[in-house]
């Protein structure tokens, strides 16, 4: 039983990562190179989406991790 509570934790670590990046990601090239990059990118071609939403996508990602880390930490 703990071990298939592990992999959920690994994959919501993974997940985490992946928004952070993008997210992250995103606003940095989006503020220095004046483009956007990823999944962000390709939104973006069919609706405007503005530069708030790409931190909430970084935001969305450490509070995923943390959320992880308090659930593991606590059992």
């Amino acid at each position: 039983m703990k071990s298939h509570a592990l992999k959920w934790g690994i994959a919501v670590v993974f997940i985490g990562i992946l928004l952070i990046i993008q997210g992250f990601g995103s606003a940095l090239a989006e503020l220095v190179w004046d483009t956007n990059w990823g999944l962000l990118a390709l939104a973006e071609r069919a609706v405007d989406i503005p530069l708030w939403v790409n931190f909430a996508v970084g935001v969305g990602g450490l509070a995923l991790i943390g959320a992880s880390v308090k659930r593991e930490r606590k059992s």
